[in-house]
């Protein structure tokens, strides 16, 4: 659910970034020369430019806590069965004293 929003909110971004850039080159045509146009349009790119770099390190913030995510519980997977196994060999390693102590 949460990429949903995410995927959302991400083309909800994109689409206004677009709006805007398109009003801003409608504008400059009309005056090509007007300084504080070009202004606006240079600041617009770098928003552009942020906001998709910013996603992109979501994107990896994300992948990198799925992967540590699933080494954890490979982790507690490898300690569960870590703890079965020794007591499994604690009952056979107690059978054998058993045995020894009888002689058989």
């Amino acid at each position: 659910m949460y990429k949903k929003f995410t995927a959302i909110e991400d083309l909800k971004m994109s689409s206004a970034i677009v709006t805007i850039t398109s009003v801003i080159s409608e504008w400059k045509k009309v005056k090509p020369d007007n300084k504080d146009l070009k202004d606006i349009s240079d600041a617009i790119v770098e928003i552009a430019l942020l906001v998709n770099k910013l996603n992109i390190e979501k994107g990896n913030y994300h992948i990198a806590m799925s992967q540590m995510l699933g080494d954890k519980l490979r982790a507690i997977d490898r300690a569960s069965a870590s703890e079965r196994r020794e007591k499994l060999l604690e009952k056979q390693l107690n059978k054998y004293k058993k045995k020894e102590e009888l002689g058989l």
